[in-house]
């Protein structure tokens, strides 16, 4: 029997299939109507394959499969300004914000949140609504560091924002002085426009909230503690971390700021690894009508393009795969008993 019919460039191709077909076509990052429609929280950025289209998502619900999980994502922060100069580039998302003399701050030059958390997490942190406000104050956040965070954590790794010194990033905001770097961000934010930026400004008071922001930081970061966010007490956060600086023998994840700079910033978004919501499968990787929640005969799906059993929650690294080998595995030991 025929179990596929696709077009390539203009060319119709069948692929034929005695048993059943498998897709594991990703999710729906790169479909902007699929993501205006089903994600809960403006993400809509992502470093995920080009090819998560969200082809099954359509494929599936017009065969009558029910949908599921389809308002979350696997997260990690992104930088912006890749995307937004190359939209069709496939832009690493950040897994460790590095540094010591370093803090995350949102358009009030406040911090929100661990800056060590693990990449999914500080995603999530990033969607947060203000009731008050009427906001999603996070949705833009400033990585703020120093001449030695660069030196000490530029390490050239995949996931790392921050470049080595000796290397140009278009991506990097700089100021000799606070005030200069937060009139330069200012600047880089009208040169990136409202659209790239979520409609987000800097507060009035920013330059008000980073100095009083950092001054608070460094105050903490030299006895090596953060009673604010806990940053660096759990192993997780020291691994992602990487090692002390050189002098560093109280927290390896907090050191005071340099008292001059040169100051860095970078501009990051919530952005999906991809996400992990589409047709509802069971434990066998069999695709489950909507109507009576049975088996649609002869169809599976395994990784992102199917709806997962993880919620919002990222159990650990490497879970977007585990899941398509895991449900890989089973359909294919499915298939092959019949």
């Amino acid at each position: 029997m025929t179990g596929v019919i696709g077009k390539n460039k203009n060319r119709t191709f069948a692929v034929h299939s005695k048993r059943g077909v498998l897709f594991a076509t990703g999710g729906f990052t790169h479909n902007p109507e699929l993501m205006s429609d089903h994600m809960s929280s403006p993400v809509r950025i992502g470093g995920a394959s080009k090819g998560s289209r969200g082809d099954f998502m359509r494929i599936g619900a017009s065969l009558g499969a029910k949908l599921h999980n389809t308002a979350a994502a696997w997260l990690a922060p992104i930088p912006l300004e890749a995307l937004v100069r190359d939209p069709e580039s496939v832009t690493t998302n950040i897994f460790a914000l590095r540094g010591d003399s370093m803090v995350l701050v949102n358009k009030y030059g406040q911090r929100t949140v661990n800056e060590k958390l693990p990449y999914h997490e500080l995603g999530r942190s990033m969607l947060r609504w203000d009731a008050m406000e009427a906001e999603h104050p996070d949705l833009r956040m400033y990585m703020i560091f120093d001449k030695s965070a660069r030196v000490h954590f530029s390490d050239g790794t995949s996931g790392n924002p921050i470049k080595p010194p000796n290397e140009h990033d278009p991506n990097l905001v700089e100021g000799e002085t606070l005030d200069e770097l937060a009139s330069a961000i200012r600047r880089r934010i009208e040169d990136l426009g409202p659209v790239a930026m979520a409609s987000l400004e800097l507060s009035s008071d920013f330059e008000i909230g980073l100095k009083e922001t950092i001054e608070e930081f460094n105050k903490h970061a030299a006895t090596g503690t953060d009673p604010n966010f806990n940053r660096g007490e759990s192993a997780i956060e020291l691994f992602r971390n990487g090692p002390a600086r050189p002098g560093n023998d109280k927290n390896p994840a907090l050191f005071p700021f340099d008292e001059t700079g040169p100051y860095y910033a970078l501009i990051l978004a919530p952005g999906t690894l991809d996400t992990k919501g589409g047709p509802a499968i069971d434990s066998e990787a069999r695709v489950l009508r909507a109507v009576d929640g049975k088996p649609i005969p002869g169809l599976f799906a395994a990784g992102n393009c199917a709806g997962f059993p993880s919620g919002q929650a990222y159990w650990a690294g490497g879970a977007t795969i585990g899941l398509a080998v895991t449900f890989g595995y089973l359909a294919a030991l499915n298939v092959s008993a019949n």
